[in-house]
């Protein structure tokens, strides 16, 4: 199975309006279990599965489509590394930031997810 398979399996299901929600969830969790070393090193390798994932998003032309699905990946890397800053950081204001990013960036990655699917 080639990395690029979670995300054309997002995009298969966008096209098909199936649901995108429970894949996208599931290859954060498969993200999680992954990584290992320092946060410091976690939260890098999350930089750069992200970068990857969307650098090697096909895009369909539909310019509303292609924005949801390259900032929902965006959100997701946005959201592993706030969650490596709640578990592993030292600074309460900072973890306390994470914590509110994590809630106002899934709430987003989830109306992102929905527009993806939508027909524009």
């Amino acid at each position: 199975m080639t990395k690029a398979f979670p995300i054309a399996y997002l995009l298969t299901g966008a096209i098909l309006g199936s649901a995108l929600i429970t894949p996208a969830m599931a290859q954060h969790h498969d993200m999680n279990k992954s990584m290992h070393g320092s946060p410091s090193e976690m939260m890098h390798m999350s930089m750069e599965k992200m970068t990857h994932n969307m650098g090697g998003m096909k895009m369909s032309g539909d310019t509303d489509r292609d924005f949801a699905m390259m900032m929902a990946e965006h959100h997701l890397g946005a959201i592993q590394m706030a969650e490596i800053e709640v578990k592993s950081g030292k600074n309460s204001e900072l973890k306390a930031m994470a914590k509110k990013m994590i809630e106002a960036q899934k709430s987003e990655r989830t109306k992102l997810l929905m527009h993806a699917k939508m027909k524009h």
